[in-house]
């Protein structure tokens, strides 16, 4: 309501304005209220708007989660992990970045990494609903085989499940990529709900309807990251970190297109930085869709199946002993240990 001039109304009239004025504001109120049910980004209300933006990223979770399990969609994107922890000016680094396409159900998986050191690299393959997986040596590693590939055939002794680590039965966790991620951030911010009272959480929620994105961001503390996978140390230099690095608070975001039924995700990072005396810690993990082709992989993203003449298979529990201890040591020779 535009303010006016009271000096040149009567005294009558000033009165009836008054009172329109009034009604006006408590008609507002009520409408501020409505909003406020319906949706409490809208209203200032705090506490309704991180309860409200908590629901909307376990809801974003689980519908990512449900995506990524179509089996007419296929997926594809890039991991990346680096940490760095720096003490009295030498730094540490554990750092991989791995491409990482999956499609169908069963699912196939295909891993490609992207190392540091050229050929010092073993992609992985597993065509859905074989029992084995398939290892592409790269340059640097061909030594251990007389064959580009090498085939994996060895029982889980304990369980008897398929050979393959992707079988048709695998927990989606186990799958590399945004299973991974998603499930190590579930993980993770389900046990923060134990150890942080619900008032002391914190979300943000940005969304662009005009591109139909949503990015939702949180935080979790460093040891509930470490115990569930999604931040990996070194036994030794995970003992060493200070109960104040182990607080400290991660930042998590997950970025998705919305687009009719599907929710596509986008990127996942998780980010921050710790110190404490003469120690530093710096975290930087995640997952980011391939932008040409919207985070969908198609049949032409995947190898063809390797021929048997291509292929060492590894049948015995000693031949896959010695493999590994090969790999370990030229692993050590060519990237360090």
């Amino acid at each position: 309501m535009r303010p006016r001039h009271l000096a040149s109304i009567a005294a009558a009239a000033a009165v009836v304005a008054v009172c329109t004025a009034l009604a006006v504001a408590v008609s507002t109120t009520h409408g501020a209220d409505s909003r406020a049910a319906a949706n409490p980004i809208a209203a200032a209300d705090p506490q309704g708007q991180q309860a409200y933006i908590a629901g909307e990223m376990a809801k974003t979770i689980s519908e990512i989660s449900h995506d990524l399990d179509d089996p007419e969609t296929g997926w594809a994107g890039t991991t990346h992990r680096v940490t760095l922890l720096s003490r009295h000016g030498k730094e540490k680094r554990y750092a991989d970045r791995t491409q990482v396409y999956g499609f169908g159900s069963p699912l196939t998986v295909y891993t490609v990494e992207r190392a540091s050191v050229p050929g010092a690299t073993i992609d992985l393959y597993h065509p859905g609903g074989w029992h084995d997986d398939l290892l592409l040596l790269g340059a640097a590693y061909r030594s251990l085989a007389p064959t580009p590939w090498v085939e994996l055939t060895i029982a889980h002794k304990r369980r008897g499940d398929p050979r393959s680590a992707y079988p048709s039965s695998a927990d989606p966790c186990a799958y590399p990529g945004p299973h991974q991620q998603l499930c190590w951030i579930r993980t993770a911010l389900n046990a923060a709900a134990h150890t942080m009272p619900t008032d002391q959480r914190r979300y943000r929620l940005r969304r662009n309807t005009n591109k139909h994105s949503l990015v939702l961001e949180t935080d979790v503390q460093l040891r509930n990251a470490m115990s569930t996978g999604l931040v990996v140390l070194r036994r030794a230099d995970a003992d060493s970190l200070t109960p104040g690095i182990r607080n400290a608070y991660l930042r998590i975001t997950i970025a998705v297109r919305e687009d009719g039924n599907h929710t596509t995700v986008k990127q996942i990072h998780v980010r921050g930085t710790a110190s404490a005396a003469d120690l530093t810690l710096v975290v930087d993990d995640g997952y980011d869709w391939n932008a040409a082709s919207d985070g969908q992989a198609g049949l032409a993203d995947f190898p063809a199946v390797p021929l048997l003449f291509d292929v060492t298979r590894l049948t015995t529990a000693n031949q896959k002993q010695h493999f590994d201890d090969q790999l370990r040591r030229l692993r050590a020779k060519k990237i360090g240990p």
